[in-house]
């Protein structure tokens, strides 16, 4: 089925024949997870997930059941895009699970420095902001392409951009006072 270029082209008239009897995981959107419960339910092939009813699925895997449905049947309705396309940052974030417990301030500090730093950088290339979450309306927050703080967070603080804002917000929530971190005693709790 694959061309030269890597393009696969399958007609209307053997998509079922073709692409049906293939494992239902074969399938953009079916990862692990969604495998595992449409197995549960004797869904392995595409096909098999192409004829599943429409409120069975959403009411299973939700609103990415009735896309992969769609999927399963042919149906993207997407554009295609060229492929040095990048899709716009909807929200830049950093995160890390460590090793060991953090037992003491001075550790969290640390861990806190490196994931504001790489926070950092990725706003600097999307010349993106940090912005307190209260600035937009409560629907445009979930949406918008600015990393948000939190709402406390008051207009009487004198303007930080990028890592130094993000630090400041980290030491207020982390103990309450930015003083409070890298202590002579280390032995906080966290």
């Amino acid at each position: 089925m694959k061309k030269p270029d890597a393009i696969t082209c399958i007609e209307a008239d053997s998509f079922r024949e073709k692409i049906w009897c293939l494992p239902a995981s074969d399938l953009l959107g079916v990862g692990r997870a969604t495998e595992k419960v449409l197995s549960g339910y004797g869904i392995h092939t595409i096909g098999e997930l192409a004829a599943t009813s429409d409120d069975f699925l959403k009411c299973r895997l939700g609103k990415n059941g009735l896309a992969i449905k769609k999927y399963a049947n042919g149906l993207d309705d997407s554009p295609v895009m060229r492929s040095d396309y990048v899709s716009p940052v909807k929200s830049i974030g950093h995160g890390i699970t460590t090793m060991q417990d953090l037992e003491n301030n001075a550790e969290v500090w640390c861990v806190m420095l490196e994931l504001v730093q790489e926070i950092g950088t990725k706003l600097r290339a999307h010349k993106k902001e940090s912005w307190r979450n209260s600035d937009f309306h409560p629907q445009q927050r979930a949406l918008h392409e600015r990393v948000a703080v939190p709402d406390w967070y008051s207009d009487t603080k004198p303007y930080l951009s990028g890592e130094n804002r993000i630090c400041s917000v980290c030491k207020e929530l982390s103990v309450g006072t930015p003083d409070s971190f890298g202590d002579s005693s280390g032995n906080q709790p966290v």
